[in-house]
């Protein structure tokens, strides 16, 4: 073994490896990977040997250039066929997929062909982060490792795996060592004393490796009672020689030659000895390993430096006991793991448990835990071999994962739903207006303004399912959230309790976000009445304060569903209260549609801002506490453009009526029904079509008479964008105004570049419609009275 440290050491430890051998680097940084393979492919070069470099594609440069730093005529190396730098795709995937077989054979023929162009022999190294992204056949590639040792063995080559620790789980780490006779860690070279031959790896047995851990341990201490016992022999025999030295010198000098090299080979054994714990060592923190040996009558253990590190307990800790190693278990996951270790004890085989832990600090961290009882002569357990790994990371990215699947699925529903309601109301809304404009005063008509009220309700409660589920942006801008939050306070005020105290801290001069002023007051909205209906009856406080936050990478690795928020300045609105508070389960829940902590699910409010947030790449922090109350902070990217100025809103026309023809396409039925009555009323010609196909043919028959065409969005079979594109192609001066459940700004993003007079978002009125019709039919009479512009 060669001791970490002095570049010479690692070069001169290298340089005795040859045909044959199968090693692996293990490395934490770049600097390590280069510092081990850089020297061995220069050695390799300068005994006149052909090398081969394998790397990513994306990685091939990066590894010239660190050969090239390491001294390496990398161009001329490789025009003279010393040096080839290729990639995984030709060679461990070359066919499509990984097969163990094949590469044994291209490794062969390699050897055979460096020896037929005048090479000695034939190294070969190769990076492999890519085996961790995945590809046909990798799942047999530690098998590869495991017979490869054999397959070096029978060939002129050797070479040497690149394997990057923090990337590859600790568990395969623990199998490249079992699968290397040498391994290099930290600029140590050692010969592995803990290689498992293939025929053993490839049928593996976690007992009988458990058994092979505790014998090196039995074996040190036999070879040192045998040294023990060797040394007073020797000084036994030293003193007999000393009586007999006049008469027997030169049996003396024979002796002490053997006493030397006994002494020799002692200090040897005491030396693999020490290699033996450092590796043993080695391996434990490269593979976050900690181990337990437990003795089930004491119940007590021994335990590993690693093992405190995972638990949380200060690394002089040598022992521990059953109580309080289960202190240390999430009380919520204790009663669990404790009927499993009981279990374990009753079966006397092997268990795996994964639970999780509590730190001194009050920090939680799940760990997989894997036993191994072993019994005693009368067949009952006397120990247990227990290995412990921390999963936090894995089990945190497995719950985002799944929120984020369930977040987006609920999503889509409550879009693809707001999307249909908003075509049902347009007949609800429209019919109800239409019989409103015919009937006379009385009881009709309060039924019928009830209608519409109810209809106009439920558009409002579409606009919320809209944005819960991402897609309810309607006009971005840059907004001042202080002066936002103040309009929104004047309108909410009303709304709470005279005992519940209003403060407002909002900050002067904040940065501009770019967003929908009509959502971001709806999120203000939500937060304080959320915040009014916690307080309840009682005597309490809601604050409502705007500020500017710096977000760093530390704050978005440290959210568990991954932050939407990117670092840089972000803008926040925070509402706080002195109400109930809420427990974690309830945190937990309180973004779903519909939940509540009242009676029943009465809206989409907390579940809105969710939406509304998200869409606005913002993130939400939520902190509360039983009987502490609750704040909720929203977040969003500040923009660098300033806030705009107030636009004055347009006039609606007066007089609504109107001329032409105009054409309604849209698949439901009762849509086209209710347009076609209310623009008939208003002295507008109408032709009907249920597809793009149809508005098609239309448009072909009648294209001298058509003034406009209001075009829905979302139809089956051919879209309303890809029927505008057909109809431009007929009529590419007739108007068009765009209608859809969804928003102006989603739907318009699709028709960018197009020939678009307008837009009406589904539910409408008759009086809007035609509204938006005489306004789209102005704009084309003012476009043809226009002069022609000046050449």
């Amino acid at each position: 073994m060669v001791a970490a440290g002095a570049k010479s050491s690692l070069h001169a430890a290298l340089e005795q490896i040859g045909p044959h051998d199968h090693l692996c680097s293990i490395y934490d940084t770049k600097e390590e990977q280069y510092a081990v393979a850089v020297p061995f492919i220069k050695i390799g070069l300068d005994r006149g040997e052909r090398c081969i470099y394998i790397a990513d594609s994306e990685a091939i440069d990066d590894a010239r250039a660190a050969l090239s730093a390491g001294g390496i005529d990398v161009d001329g190396a490789t025009r003279g066929g010393a040096l080839i730098l290729t990639t995984k795709e030709q060679t461990y995937l070359r066919r499509g997929s990984f097969d163990p077989d094949w590469m044994f054979t291209f490794w062969n023929e390699a050897a055979v062909q460096a020896t037929a162009d005048g090479f000695p022999s034939l190294r070969a190294t190769g990076e492999t982060e890519w085996v961790l992204r995945g590809a046909p056949g990798i799942e047999r590639w530690m098998e590869y490792e495991s017979r490869l040792t054999h397959m070096l063995a029978g060939s002129n080559c050797f070479a040497l795996c690149q394997y990057n620790r923090p990337k590859f789980p600790p568990e395969l780490i623990l199998d490249v060592i079992r699968t290397h006779p040498i391994v290099i860690y930290r600029g140590v070279v050692c010969r592995n004393f803990y290689f498992v031959p293939a025929e053993e790896f490839l049928h593996e047995d976690h007992a009988r490796e458990a058994e092979r851990l505790l014998s090196n341990i039995r074996d040190r201490e036999r070879m040192d009672l045998e040294l023990r016992t060797q040394q007073v022999a020797l000084q036994k025999a030293h003193d007999g020689l000393e009586e007999r030295v006049s008469q027997r010198t030169a049996e003396l000098l024979e002796l002490n030659r053997q006493l030397e090299a006994e002494v020799i080979e002692r200090r040897q054994v005491e030396q693999t000895l020490r290699e033996r714990e450092e590796w043993l060592r080695m391996a434990q923190r490269a593979a976050g390993l900690g181990i337990a040996d437990w003795d089930v009558p004491a119940r007590r253990a021994t335990v590993t430096e690693e093992f405190c590190r995972l638990y949380g307990l200060d690394a002089s800790v040598t022992a521990l006991s059953y109580d309080d190693w289960l202190d240390r278990v999430h009380p919520e996951d204790r009663r669990r793991v404790n009927d499993q270790v009981t279990a374990l004890l009753e079966d006397r085989g092997q268990a795996q448990i994964e639970f999780r832990v509590l730190w001194p600090d009050g920090a939680t961290h799940w760990v997989s835990a894997t036993a191994t009882a072993f019994l005693d002569p009368g067949h009952r357990p006397a120990r247990v071999l227990s290995t412990s790994m921390d999963v936090t990371e894995r089990k945190r990215a497995e719950e985002a994962h799944l929120a984020a699947q369930k977040m987006e699925s609920i999503g889509v529903l409550a879009g693809g739903l707001a999307h249909d309601f908003n075509n049902l109301l347009v007949g609800v809304i429209g019919n109800a207006s239409l019989a409103l404009d015919v009937v006379r005063p009385g009881q009709a008509a309060v039924y019928l303004e009830g209608i519409i009220q109810a209809g106009e309700r439920a558009a409002y409660l579409t606009n919320q399912m809209l944005a819960y589920s991402g897609r309810g942006r309607f006009l971005t801008e840059a907004v001042d959230l202080s002066e936002l939050a103040r309009q929104t306070m004047e309108l909410v005020q009303p709304s709470i309790s005279k005992r519940i105290a209003v403060r407002l801290k909002l900050a002067a001069g904040l940065p501009a976000v770019l967003a929908d002023r009509v959502q971001m007051q709806q999120v203000i909205l939500n937060l304080v009445l959320n915040a009014a209906e916690a307080v309840g009856d009682q005597d309490g406080t809601i604050e409502v304060s705007t500020g500017v936050q710096t977000v760093d990478q530390a704050y978005v690795r440290s959210q568990t569903r991954g932050a939407s928020v990117q670092a840089g300045d972000s803008v926040y609105v925070q509402v706080g209260d002195t109400g109930c508070g809420m427990d974690e389960a309830t945190k937990s829940r309180i973004f779903e549609p519909f939940f509540t902590t009242k009676f029943t699910g009465r809206g989409l409010g907390l579940a809105a801002v969710s939406g509304i947030v998200r869409g606005h790449n913002g993130e939400i922090e939520v902190t509360s506490a039983p009987g502490r109350g609750s704040s909720f902070r929203v977040l969003f990217p500040a923009a660098q453009q300033p806030v705009a100025a107030a636009q004055p809103q347009p006039r609606p026309q007066e007089d609504l009526r109107g001329s032409g023809t105009v054409l309604i396409v849209d698949d439901e039925a009762a849509v086209r029904k209710t347009v076609q009555c209310a623009l008939e009323r208003y002295g507008y010609q109408v032709l009907l079509a249920d597809s793009g196909p149809a508005a098609i043919e239309v448009v072909r028959q009648q294209q001298a008479r058509i003034s406009l065409v209001v075009l829905d969005l979302s139809m089956p079979g051919m879209s309303g964008q890809e029927a505008l594109a057909e109809i431009g192609k007929v009529r590419p001066d007739v108007e068009v105004v765009v209608t859809s459940g969804y928003t102006e700004a989603e739907t318009m993003r699709l028709f960018e570049g197009a020939r678009v007079a307008g837009f009406i978002q589904k539910p409408y009125t008759p009086a809007r419609l035609a509204e938006k019709v005489k306004m789209a039919l102005a704009s084309a009479d003012s476009r043809a009275l226009a002069p022609p512009p000046q050449r």
